[in-house]
């Protein structure tokens, strides 16, 4: 009976946190509910520690699995079972810290543990952050708090969390001390001024073509042709208001049978009559005939520049080959690329900032996730990463959510549904703060707590 009341208590706190993610997005409920998760890991056995972690993780994670149940069971299952699994771990994690080390070092030990599977799920391609999850439940704490980059607000997070455990406590004075500072570092004014601010005009085409449509393509010249017929009339409505930049999403062409030298050639009709500058995606080869998923900058006179993703959904991608991150040189300013799943990775945008990138545009195609909740948490990773690195993003979806940010996250436009075709024009300005040095050197957190944890448990191992 008791084993039933402790994993019911890891449900309930998974639920709450579920709740606290979009599309209900309901505030302060996410850090209560990890409080509770993580007073009641401590008391627990080892395995009831895992195993309610397992079940938190996996309702926190639930998305993958109704989200993507088009891409079939395997793609969906895998990067569910290993979120789950790793959350897990991290409840694992507590119950040994609270049991087998110094009281002093609980909640850095934790936070050290936490930093750590974060790492190892992002290497494995899995992303995985409490931080994304506030992005639009507490916007208010990713903005305040964003100076302190990827991996210092997911340590912050964990702290705040066992503020019930470790404040009005001796035995837990060096977290209290290293929460208080985090908390004032994160008030300093540790960026950089700019030489100056850039302002771009984007006309985003969202053509809101359905997934069935998509896949026709590949046997279908005719669906194909009413595709591109499609976002060509959206492309003019677009360059009527003329902008800087016309945007078309991820996938705007069909699948393998776009060809972009081809496609290039067919918009030189509207693409040379103004001043507008097109970014348009589809499938490259090189000389060695290795397929890249690209996204292509053309200018009006015809000169073009490629970006190719970097970040490949593991199964699902396989016949295509990685990129490395890229900046695109427009006229209105450089431009980092980000292509459908590189919008989930803190190592992604951290690239791009070093590249002196002014902006981020993330085009992707989320119409076979159209109908979940995955297409909002896909675009609360961009709103994370647009506040830590203080730059503008362009979040362009076929069929999904669309939205601007300003430098610091902050959303200036945003349509949730996505379900019709629009064309949207947003105005943007680079902003004249670079982002701090913590948010570049993030390693400095684990070397740090590392160090503290080493130093509070030598004399009791």
């Amino acid at each position: 009976m008791r084993t039933c009341i402790h994993l019911l208590l890891f449900l309930s706190c998974g639920i709450a946190l579920r709740l606290s993610a979009p599309p209900l997005n309901i505030p302060f409920i996410f850090f209560i509910a990890l409080t509770a998760a993580i007073w009641k890991a401590r008391d627990n056995n080892g395995r009831m520690s895992f195993a309610g972690g397992c079940i938190l993780g996996g309702i926190w994670n639930s998305p993958l699995i109704l989200g993507a149940s088009n891409w079939g069971a395997l793609l969906t299952c895998v990067p569910w079972f290993i979120a789950a699994a790793l959350t897990g771990l991290f409840f694992l994690a507590i119950n040994i810290s609270w049991s087998r080390l110094p009281k002093s070092a609980f909640a850095l030990f934790i936070s050290l543990a936490w930093l750590g599977l974060v790492y190892l799920a992002n290497l494995l391609q899995y992303p995985l952050t409490f931080s994304a999850t506030l992005a639009f439940s507490n916007p208010w704490f990713i903005h305040t708090f964003s100076s302190l980059g990827f991996y210092g607000l997911e340590l912050l997070i964990i702290l705040c969390s066992c503020m019930p455990i470790i404040f009005f406590n001796a035995d837990h004075m060096i977290s209290t001390i290293t929460t208080l500072i985090l908390f004032f570092t994160s008030s300093l004014p540790l960026t950089n001024k700019q030489p100056d601010e850039k302002i771009i005009t984007i006309a985003a085409i969202q053509p809101s073509i359905e997934h069935s449509s998509f896949l026709a393509t590949s046997w279908s010249l005719h669906e194909r042709k009413e595709i591109e017929d499609k976002v060509d009339a959206l492309t003019i409505r677009g360059l009527a208001i003329k902008p800087d930049i016309v945007v078309w999403p991820e996938g705007a062409n069909g699948l393998d049978n776009f060809n972009i030298p081809r496609r290039i050639s067919q918009t030189h009709q509207f693409r040379s009559s103004g001043r507008s500058e097109l970014l348009l995606t589809g499938y490259e080869y090189d000389e060695d005939n290795n397929k890249f998923n690209s996204a292509v900058l053309i200018s009006p006179n015809g000169q073009s520049q490629s970006a190719r993703k970097t970040q490949l959904a593991p199964i699902a991608e396989s016949n295509l080959r990685k990129g490395s991150p890229a900046v695109l040189h427009s006229s209105h300013g450089n431009l980092g690329i980000a292509i459908c799943f590189d919008a989930l990775f803190n190592a992604h945008f951290e690239a791009l900032t070093k590249m002196k990138s002014d902006f981020f545009f993330i085009v992707t195609d989320d119409s076979s996730l159209a109908r979940t909740n995955l297409p909002y948490i896909h675009a609360s990773y961009v709103i994370l990463f647009s506040a830590i690195y203080k730059k503008p993003a362009v979040f362009v979806n076929n069929n999904g959510v669309s939205f601007a940010t300003g430098s610091r996250g902050e959303i200036l436009d945003i349509d949730y549904s996505g379900r019709l075709p629009q064309v949207y024009s947003w105005r943007i300005a680079s902003n004249i703060e670079s982002p701090g040095w913590l948010a570049l050197h993030q390693y400095v957190y684990f070397a740090i707590l590392a160090l503290l944890v080493v130093g509070l448990t030598r004399k009791h191992l």
